[in-house]
This record gives structure tokens, sequence and C-alpha cells, in this order.
């Protein structure tokens, strides 16, 4: 369930109670796949019905029944959602038509610093939902936000002792085992453990793996105050590959090379990304004459480290029956997978292609750190009731890589053979291009919502 906390402490004798609820989201009435409450919206917890934007709410039993691990797995099922042209891997998810530059990810309404690196990557173990909100929203999110909102919302402790142990099987040898285990000490103390544990491969052979780790403890001493903090860990580990798709001059793609034959070698291709989260968080509600006052202050911080191998493939050698390169109408050696085949791109007329192979290794990382303070104030004004939502948002981010190039041995593309060690193959080492960077905006707004 979304947000659901330990039960808190009863009231005092005489003591007003006001319950935290603007940033909580309560999954108590949903049903199913329909969801009643969304958070990402209006950044605050909202009714749907009272929402002027398209919002679509994928619920937990949702994506339990899916069997989602990343967000292309659960986007795949909204409209107007696909995937970005970066690859399945990267997270990267188009909204009407905008890829990361215009689709921002959040977290429980909050700037998600894990955003700002692999895009929406990561590992959906730790979800409750995910909430999709299509359109501009810039009102309340920044001008990037053209395509619309991908919200997060976590998983919190329970006001039950349990313990869900889940075992996922499936093709290309994926196993993976998933751990939820809630436990509330007392009634105001609770914690909650997530492990994930994922071996698998790629439909060419690659290794796709992944490993997740989350414990959260939440403190509640009242109905109107509400204390947690959370780690989170993952890593992400698997095999990239570049298309072996040939198109002729005209961008027809070719049918003679299978899409699942690998130009790299796979024991050595991939991507190992590792992320550690921290956040802090606090909630306290009160209640100055005719106002209700809700405030919420999470600070986060996250750090990633990323290691890539990409593979280039710099030229093309086409190569006939008689082992003779093939050549254009200008007698040249044809050596880009964008050409003129001599012969007719439907009968290339040739039996081999070799392929020069350059190898790219890239190391890097970096931190982002943020402070979110939000303040809402409901109060009558004559016959009508008004919400207003004052918020500030400071963060900060540090990035850096670095590259290096090496000549790799060809490969030829139906007779490969593959290394065990390709790591040995390398040669011509070519210098380091570091990469550093730094972002420290504030931001600050107010809304009202009715």
């Amino acid at each position: 369930m979304a947000l659901a906390q330990v039960a808190p402490a009863p009231a005092k004798p005489g003591e007003e109670i006001v319950e935290l609820n603007a940033f909580t989201v309560s999954t108590d009435r949903d049903k199913g796949y329909a969801a009643t409450n969304a958070l990402g919206a209006a950044r605050v917890n909202t009714a749907l019905k009272d929402t002027p934007m398209t919002v679509v709410t994928l619920t937990a039993q949702f994506l339990k029944d899916s069997g989602a691990i990343d967000p292309a797995d659960a986007a795949k099922y909204v409209s107007g959602v696909n995937l970005a042209s970066s690859g399945a891997k990267t997270g990267q998810l188009a909204l009407r038509g905008y890829n990361s530059g215009g689709v921002t990810s959040f977290r429980d309404g909050l700037p998600d610093p894990q955003s700002a690196f692999g895009q929406q990557s990561f590992d959906m173990a730790t979800l409750d939902r995910m909430e999709i909100i299509k359109g501009a929203a810039g009102v309340l999110y920044g001008s990037s936000s053209l395509g619309g909102i991908i919200n997060r919302v976590s998983k919190m402790p329970l006001n039950t002792d349990q313990t869900e142990i889940r075992v996922t099987g499936g093709d290309y040898n994926l196993w993976r085992v998933d751990l939820d285990v809630n436990r509330p000490v007392n009634a105001k103390l609770g914690y909650r453990l997530i492990l994930a544990e994922q071996q698998g491969e790629m439909f060419w052979g690659g290794h796709d793996d992944r490993r997740v780790i989350s414990p959260i403890v939440v403190y509640r001493p009242n109905r109107s105050t509400k204390v947690w903090g959370r780690f989170e860990y993952q890593r992400l580990n698997y095999s990239a590959q570049s298309t072996s798709l040939f198109t002729d001059s005209a961008f027809n793609i070719s049918t003679f090379i299978p899409y699942s034959l690998a130009l790299e070698d796979k024991n050595d291709l991939g991507d190992d990304k590792r992320y550690q989260g921290y956040e802090a968080g606090l909630e306290k509600a009160f209640k100055t004459g005719v106002i209700d006052w809700s405030i919420r202050a999470v600070g986060r911080f996250s750090k990633i480290t990323f290691s890539d191998v990409i593979m280039d493939k710099t030229s093309f050698t086409f190569i006939n029956a008689t082992g003779a390169s093939l050549r254009n109408a200008a007698n040249a050696v044809m050596t880009t997978r964008n050409t003129t085949f001599t012969a007719g791109f439907a009968t290339p007329g040739f039996s081999d292609i070799r392929v020069a192979r350059s190898a790219r290794y890239q190391v890097g990382g970096g931190d982002d750190s943020s402070l979110n303070v939000d303040v809402v104030l409901d109060f009558p004004l004559g016959p009508t009731k008004h919400k207003v939502l004052v918020y500030a948002v400071a963060y900060g981010s540090h990035s850096d890589s670095n590259v290096k190039a090496y000549a790799f041995p060809s490969i030829d593309v139906f007779h490969p053979v593959y290394f065990d060690d390709p790591a040995s193959k390398r040669t011509s080492p070519r210098a380091k291009h570091p990469v550093e960077g730094e972002h420290r905006p504030l931001l600050l707004g107010v809304g009202p919502f009715g």
C-alpha cells in the first residue's frame, strides 16, 4: 500500500487531532487497478476526480500482476508513453513525444536525484505504484516537464507483521527472488526491509543481473508527526548490444542478418551501475485558528558509479563468395553500412561482412543532494474551502567520467569468433577524455489548489 504507516499513538484526552494526509497517499479505497488519489499531479495528495490533468496510476496490484521489473515494463501499458531511442536499459521514456529532455522523474512528489543519472533506470522492487501525469506541468515542476511527469511512490512500513517472498522465472534463464519483510516494533516505531536478487540473460546471450537492498524505518510519536529514514542500494549489471541491422542508402532494413547476432564480445560489453541513496524526512501537521497546516521537509543524497564498455564499428568490408571485396559503381570498396550495393540490396551478392571495431571503456559517476520543503495551508473563506501550497527546492549535483579507447580485432558477421578474455585483445590505447560538471539551482513556488 502506498505510504501506509505504523499505527500512531492514541491522542491524549482533550487533544485536537490533526491527521497527516496532505502528503500521504492511501490505497485503502483502491479497487484492483483503479486508484482514487494521486500525489504527483499536484505535489500533494489529491483526489483524481479533482485533478485537472490526465493522470494514469499504475497501482501496486497492477505492478504485481504485470511482473514489471523496470519502468519500461510497466509504462508499455500506458498510451502515449514509449521507450526512447536510447534503449530499454537506460530507462529513458518518451511521453507525448518528449524523451528525457521533457519527461522528469519524481519520487513521492519530489524531484528525484537518481533521475539525474541514467534517467529513469532503476529496479521497481522498492515502489508501491507509478503515477504518469501527461502534458506540460511546468507550473509545479519546472520548464523541463514538457511531456509530463513520472512519479514513483515508495513503499513504507505497514502496521502489520508480514513477510512476502516472491520467486520469478522466465525466458532467457531469468531467475529472480524478492523478499519484503515488514515489522511494527511498537505503536510508534516500525521498519521494512526490501531485498531483490536477479540473474538472467539478454535474448542474444549477454547477462542481465540486478541486486536491491533497501531498509526503511519510520517513527510516529503521534498522529500529527512522522519521521523516517531510508537507505537504498541498487546494482544493475547488464550487457549492451549495438544493433546488427544494416540498411541501404534509402535506409531499408536488411532481412539477411538476424537481429540476435551480436557484433560484440559478450563477456566484455556491458553497463555496470551502482546506486546508493539516503533519505531523511519529517512531516508535521498542526492547526492555528481556522488554518490547518501541513509541513514536509525531505533531505536526499545519492551517489552513483558506473562503468561502460562500448564497441564502435569503424568500417565494414563486404566480401563475396570468392573472397573479394565488393565495390560500388565507382570501383571503390564499400566500407559503410548505408551504401548502395552494386548487385542491388535484395541480393547484395556477398557471403560475409568483416567489421572493424574499436572499444571505448568509460568509468565515472556523480552525486546529487537535495532539500525539499513543502507547506500546505488549508482554510475556509466564507462558504468555500481553499488550499495553498508553498514549496522550496534546493539541490546540487556533480558528475565526472573518463573515457579510454582501444583498437580491437575485427569480426566476421556470419562467422563470429568471440573472445573469452576480450580485455587481453585490446591494443593501441588512446588518451582519456575527462568530463566534469556541476549544477546547483534553487526553485521556489506557490500554487493555489482550490
